[in-house]
């Protein structure tokens, strides 16, 4: 698959599919690949387009820190290479926050707007909890120790009643080629711990709120706020699911988007 050299990166991404355009944005630490499942079923009725992010994946570390806007450029100035003038979006925690920051800044780019278990601002406890993520990271912590921590905040309880699952889970995050390094954790932390979401009160564009019924990250209390500042928004709640709410719930979560978009 490509990369892109723009905005001082060589930012790697995916495409397959034809029609609409499709970008999914992955969250803290992740990358195209957390979407592959997703991006091959919808790949049969749109364009799918998904970038690793700043400091994840593929796509190079930048040698200072960095805003969620500057992700929201990145995605666009990819955009512009691929001469897609129009785009659905969608963003994961995270990628929530760049999908949100993207369609403020260029509204006229964004067709309709999709929001997975994300917020509209980063609380004192999520700070914390990001923080001592990277500092647990750097401190050499167990790796298998450190993806057990995670996983516990990702997924629903239901996902750790198969043994063989979660232990062939694990082996896959411990040994996947492209996890960020220590500095690459570090520097996405700093930026989505600074994030707070401004204009998005004046966001026109068709927007779905997908929120998981025991999500740990980010609850009711950051779904509810969100959905009050962006209008005429339509949410959905996905039971038993997670944070990673197309992870626990794949199907249910891609009939939800194929259906809001076409």
């Amino acid at each position: 698959m490509p990369y892109a050299s723009l905005n001082g990166i060589k930012l790697y991404y995916e495409d397959q599919g034809t029609g609409s355009a499709l970008v999914l944005l992955a969250g803290l630490a992740s990358d195209s690949q957390s979407w592959a499942a997703v991006a091959h079923q919808l790949s049969k009725h749109f364009r799918v387009i998904c970038p690793d992010n700043r400091c994840s994946g593929r796509t190079n570390s930048s040698a200072t820190g960095f805003s969620i806007e500057q992700m929201a450029d990145d995605t666009v100035a990819l955009l512009n290479l691929l001469n897609i003038n129009k785009a659905a979006i969608l963003g994961h925690s995270m990628g929530g926050f760049i999908a949100q920051a993207l369609t403020v800044k260029y509204p006229w780019l964004v067709e309709k707007l999709i929001l997975e278990a994300t917020s509209s601002f980063v609380s004192p406890r999520n700070q914390v909890l990001f923080t001592n993520m990277a500092d647990l990271l750097e401190a050499g912590t167990d790796a298998r120790q450190w993806f057990t921590n995670l996983f516990f905040l990702l997924f629903h309880p239901s996902f750790f009643t198969k043994k063989s699952m979660v232990e062939a889970a694990l082996n896959l995050a411990i040994d996947y080629p492209y996890n960020p390094s220590v500095t690459a954790f570090r520097r996405q932390t700093e930026c989505i711990n600074r994030f707070h979401s401004a204009g998005i009160q004046t966001i026109t564009a068709p927007t779905l709120i997908i929120s998981g019924s025991h999500d740990l990250i980010f609850g009711h209390e950051d779904t509810e706020i969100l959905c009050s500042k962006i209008p005429n928004t339509l949410h959905q709640q996905i039971s038993e699911a997670g944070h990673a709410i197309h992870v626990d719930q794949f199907q249910k979560f891609v009939s939800i988007v194929r259906d809001f978009l076409l």
